[in-house]
């Protein structure tokens, strides 16, 4: 996708459940460790704003 391109839909389109959608909002819910949620919240949204697949792969040069 040209980097000029709009994407209006999202990845995520539902949670399985209210915590994924807690932390999805940047909440900490209730036997979720608080300390995880940054960073899976900053997952969750990589998922959601990728455009296909090959979006989520990382180089070992970024680990």
């Amino acid at each position: 996708m040209p980097w000029y391109a709009t994407r209006v839909d999202k990845m995520i389109r539902s949670f399985k459940d209210k915590t994924s959608e807690a932390v999805s909002n940047g909440k900490a819910p209730k036997g979720f460790p608080s300390d995880l949620v940054r960073s899976a919240q900053r997952k969750l949204f990589m998922i959601d704003n990728a455009a296909e697949l090959s979006d989520l792969k990382t180089s070992r040069q970024q680990a």
